[in-house]
């Protein structure tokens, strides 16, 4: 697909800030279309829960169903990301924004993290459950050092993501 979504919208934002449904996204992302059921079981979380997320991010317009199942008497859709790549316009979240992460910085140079961790939690929920308390400890920190608008001097672009890793077993 090799493609960027931008979201303009805050509602979309909000779908995808949420870290259960970045989560869902990441996943579609990593593994093209799926049902609800083999994402449920990519993201350890119930079926009925990701389907939840699932309509959420549709709603949004970063998912859409790319066709149908058919299982004995059941039927289930299959859904996928609208791209492989997705950036939040800094103007819809005013002056607490964040981009998609940069590879680059300006004239190629790469961009080196200020800091990078490599996290093994014991089970899926733990690593859930940290990506949930880092992403809130970012927002915590981003109200409490943000200067008011026209007055600061210093901009930065922080962006939280957690790369899944398959591990061994």
């Amino acid at each position: 697909m090799n493609s960027v979504h931008v979201i303009r919208s805050i509602e979309a934002a909000a779908a995808v800030l949420d870290p259960v449904r970045l989560r869902v996204l990441s996943e579609l992302v990593a593994g093209g279309e799926q049902t609800g059921a083999a994402l449920a079981r990519r993201v350890t979380i119930p079926r009925q829960l990701v389907n939840y997320h699932v309509r959420a991010l549709e709603a949004a317009g970063l998912l859409v169903t790319s066709g149908v199942v058919r299982r004995g008497s059941a039927t289930e859709r299959r859904v996928r990301a609208v791209a492989d790549r997705f950036s939040i316009d800094p103007s819809v979240l005013g002056p607490l924004s964040a981009s998609a992460p940069e590879t680059d910085g300006p004239a190629g140079v790469p961009v080196e993290p200020a800091a990078s961790i490599d996290l093994a939690c014991a089970t899926a929920q733990d690593l859930a459950a940290f990506e949930e308390d880092a992403a809130a400890e970012l927002r915590r920190l981003a109200a409490e050092y943000h200067a008011p608008v026209g007055e600061g001097k210093a901009r930065a672009t922080i962006t939280l993501r957690v790369e899944h890793a398959a591990t061994a077993g």
